[in-house]
């Protein structure tokens, strides 16, 4: 069995991510649970643009290996735009999302953040810092946010 957390880049099981996503919304509709979704980067837009990064990606990306999740991952934000019946909260994480260290983080929404000299990055640490805050203190139910490092 492939889960959606487990798919590799380039794999062409990107889909994996939109069938977990229809698939746990099934699940939970209409019920109190909260529903945590990661999402990629590629949903977010870039500073003073009115698109999401993946709208912008030239036709060439379509065969770099990273493509399929990032398609998938788009098309995963625009499913969870439209549901009403569960209480869900969507994470976007920085462009870079290597594995760290939870030093601090900084919050926005849905434009991609970057730093004072123009790197996007996001610790695994600080991520999971934003997520168990995020569910200590709901703020974006039914919305999405994303974070970088501080």
């Amino acid at each position: 069995m492939v889960d959606a957390l487990s798919v590799p880049w380039g794999s062409g099981l990107g889909y994996l991510h939109l069938d977990f996503a229809k698939h746990i919304i099934e699940i939970l509709a209409n019920t109190p649970t909260l529903a945590v979704f990661i999402l990629g980067s590629a949903s977010l837009k870039m500073p003073g643009d009115s698109q999401p990064m993946f709208e912008e990606f030239p036709p060439e990306a379509s065969q770099a290996p990273w493509y399929d999740g990032a398609n998938f991952q788009y098309q995963e934000w625009q499913f969870l735009e439209t549901v009403t019946n569960v209480n869900w909260i969507g994470v976007s994480p920085s462009e870079a999302f290597p594995t760290g260290p939870k030093t601090g983080y900084v919050m926005g929404t849905d434009t991609l953040l970057a730093d004072d000299q123009g790197q996007s990055q996001i610790s695994t640490g600080n991520m999971a810092a934003a997520i168990l805050d995020e569910l200590e203190h709901p703020q974006h139910i039914k919305q999405r946010f994303t974070v970088r490092d501080k």
